[in-house]
C-alpha cells in the first residue's frame, strides 16, 4: 500500500505541476521563475517550489477526491524536452 501510494503522490505532484508549466500558448518557461506557490482553488491543494531545489504540498487530493488529503515534500527538477513539453520532477522524501 505505501509503494501504490508514493507512486500516486509522485504522478499526482507531477502531474499537478506540469499542468501549471503545459500550455499549447505558454511561452518558454524560465526555470528560475519557476519557484512560487502553485494553489488548486477547487480543492485547496498547494505546492510551493523554493528556490533552492525544495518543495512542499499540503492539501493534495488522493484520486481526485477530497477525502484524506495528503502532504509531503522532497526536491525538484525541472526538465527540458526537445520532443514534448518540458515538465517539473518532484521526488518526495521518505515514502
Amino acid at each position: 500500500m505505501t509503494l501504490t501510494r508514493t507512486g500516486r503522490r509522485w504522478l499526482l505532484g507531477a502531474l499537478t505541476v506540469s499542468a501549471v508549466l503545459a500550455s499549447g500558448c505558454a511561452p518558454p518557461v524560465d526555470p528560475e521563475k519557476l519557484p512560487g506557490v502553485y494553489l488548486n482553488e477547487e480543492t485547496d491543494g498547494r505546492i510551493a517550489l523554493d528556490s533552492d531545489g525544495t518543495f512542499s504540498a499540503t492539501h493534495i487530493s488522493m484520486d481526485g477526491t477530497p477525502d484524506d488529503p495528503a502532504d509531503f515534500s522532497g526536491t525538484w527538477e525541472y526538465v527540458e524536452n526537445e520532443h514534448s513539453s518540458d515538465f517539473v520532477y518532484l521526488s518526495v522524501e521518505d515514502g
